[in-house]
């Protein structure tokens, strides 16, 4: 492996853009992008819980923080995902008889509402192996959830090496999901909460007790 350097990621967002921020480290981040990576090479195994061999580790969790941000300002988002046959087959469309209109019927009500948040930049704080981090970066485009839809988008990325490792423990606040171990029990601003220590996070069975700090939406210090 490479040399393993204390980093602070920054990532400029596009003017006015919105951007819902996954509720998880950056490993789960950089674990998508390196399996994306393994499966362009046909080299991925299916094995999502295997570990990240280019992210320092310690008391069971990767040294990633969550991401912090200072919002400007939140903004209520409405999907629908409807579909007009009758506009689509004005447009020269071909209407089968499997299609079915979800402008009216049993599909008519589906809607997803959700908040976003405006932000001119969200950090990362990172401890691992700086070439492969920043090759994986070089193609990421877009932050947080609802990529598909444009949302999130990044003007611009900075990675920078730092002194300090910032990506568990900062200024005695937890920055990320620690193990409920008493070396963290005194931390300042801190919760309990059940949630998965490490990638992949959509696997709720495998949620423990954990530290996490109450708010990571704040300016950077």
């Amino acid at each position: 492996m490479g040399r393993y350097v204390n980093l602070k990621i920054t990532f400029k967002m596009s003017q006015n853009s919105d951007v819902v921020l996954p509720n998880s480290a950056f490993d789960s981040i950089l674990a998508r992008l390196y399996f994306d990576k393994k499966k362009a090479e046909n080299t991925f195994n299916g094995d999502y819980d295997q570990e990240l061999p280019f992210l320092e580790k310690s008391d069971g969790v990767y040294h990633t923080s969550f991401p912090i941000a200072k919002v400007k300002a939140f903004q209520n988002r409405l999907i629908t995902k409807s579909f007009d046959n009758a506009h689509f087959a004005s447009m020269g469309g071909n209407i089968m008889a499997s299609m079915e209109d979800t402008l009216r019927g049993r599909y008519k009500a589906w809607f997803e509402h959700f908040e976003a948040m405006i932000v001119d930049k969200v950090i990362y704080y990172v401890r691992g192996d700086i070439d492969v981090i920043y090759d994986l970066l070089k193609g990421l485009k877009h932050l947080g959830k609802k990529a598909s839809i444009g949302m999130g988008k990044i003007k611009e990325t900075i990675i920078e090496e730092i002194k300090d490792d910032y990506s568990l423990i900062k200024n005695n606040s937890p920055m990320r999901n620690l193990p409920s171990l008493e070396k963290y029990s005194k931390l300042e601003n801190s919760s309990r909460v059940l949630m998965p220590l490490n990638p992949p996070y959509w696997k709720n069975y495998r949620s423990v007790e954990c530290i996490i700090s109450n708010s990571y939406t704040s300016e950077d210090k």
